[in-house]
C-alpha cells in the first residue's frame, strides 16, 4: 500500500526545480540592480496603531549580504532611518546620527536577509536549499522549503506550487543579548502585481512576532533600475544626495 505521502513525494519536482520556477515567476526582478519600493506602514502593539510611510532603497551586490540598503521610517512624531554601507550598519533619528542597540541592528540586518529574496538568490549565496513537504489548501499545493546560508542563518519558506511565489516565510532571530530570548518571526506575502511591465512583487506584507501581527505594509510606489549613487547609503550623505535620480517610471497601484 502506498502512502499519501510517497504520492505526494513521487510527484514533487527536484526542489532545485521548484526554486528554478520561482524565480521565472517573479519576472526579471532579481535581475533588478538597483531600486525604492514606498509603502503605507501600520506598526501593531496591541490596540495601538501607529502610521507612517517607509521606504526602502538598495543596491544589489553579488551577494544579498552585501546588498547596499537604507530603511527609511516616516511617522507622525519622527522620522528614522537604518542603513546598512557594505562595512557597518547604522541610524539617523530626526537627521541626528544615534546607536542601535543590539536587538534594533540585528533586527534590521535580519528583515534583511531573511526575505524572499533571499531563496531566489540561493545560487548566487551559495545558500542550500532541502525540500521539507507539501501541504493542501482546498486546492492550492504549497511545497515547504528550507533555506540555510553560508553563515548557518535558517529560513522555512511556503511556495505554491501553481504560482511559484512565496506566500510566507518563517524564521527565527538569535537573542542579541545573553538574558535575550529568540523571537519567532513569520511573514505573509499578498496582492502579487505587476511593476514596469517585467517584475512582480508582494503589494501587501503582514509581518507576525510570535505569532501577533505587529506590522502591516502595503506598496504605493515601486522603481526599479533608477540610478542610485553609493554615498547615498553612507550616513553622511550630505542633503542634496538623499534623493534619488529617476531613470525609469514608478509604478503605482
Amino acid at each position: 500500500m502506498i502512502s499519501s505521502s510517497t504520492v505526494v513525494a513521487q510527484k514533487t519536482p527536484p526542489v532545485e526545480k521548484l526554486v528554478d520556477f520561482a524565480r521565472a515567476n517573479y519576472g526579471t526582478l532579481i535581475l533588478q540592480k538597483n531600486g525604492t519600493i514606498k509603502n503605507n506602514l501600520k506598526l501593531i502593539s496591541g490596540d495601538n496603531v501607529r502610521e507612517g510611510r517607509s521606504t526602502l532603497k538598495f543596491i544589489r551586490k553579488p551577494k544579498l549580504s552585501e546588498d547596499l540598503v537604507i530603511l527609511e521610517l516616516d511617522l507622525p512624531d519622527t522620522k528614522f532611518t537604518m542603513g546598512f554601507d557594505g562595512e557597518k550598519t547604522w541610524a539617523l533619528n530626526n537627521g541626528e546620527k544615534t546607536e542601535l542597540t543590539p536587538e534594533l541592528a540585528a533586527a534590521f540586518r535580519s528583515s534583511y536577509a531573511h526575505s524572499y529574496e533571499a531563496l531566489l538568490r540561493y545560487k548566487e549565496d551559495g545558500s542550500k536549499i532541502e525540500y521539507v513537504d507539501t501541504k493542501k489548501i482546498a486546492t492550492l499545493e504549497i511545497d515547504i522549503i528550507d533555506l540555510t546560508m553560508a553563515d548557518g542563518t535558517k529560513t522555512r519558506y511556503e511556495v505554491s506550487r501553481r504560482s511559484g511565489r512565496v506566500l510566507y516565510l518563517e524564521y527565527e532571530t538569535k537573542p542579541a543579548t545573553p538574558d535575550g530570548k529568540p523571537i519567532k518571526y513569520r511573514l505573509h506575502y499578498k496582492d502579487f502585481k505587476v511593476v514596469q511591465n517585467t517584475n512582480i512583487i508582494p503589494y501587501t506584507t503582514v509581518v507576525y512576532e510570535n505569532d501577533v501581527i505587529v506590522e502591516e505594509r502595503t506598496v504605493i510606489e515601486a522603481a526599479f533600475g533608477i540610478q542610485l549613487e553609493e554615498k547615498l547609503f553612507k550616513p553622511n550623505a550630505p542633503a542634496e544626495q538623499t534623493e534619488e535620480k529617476k531613470e525609469a517610471t514608478p509604478t503605482k497601484p
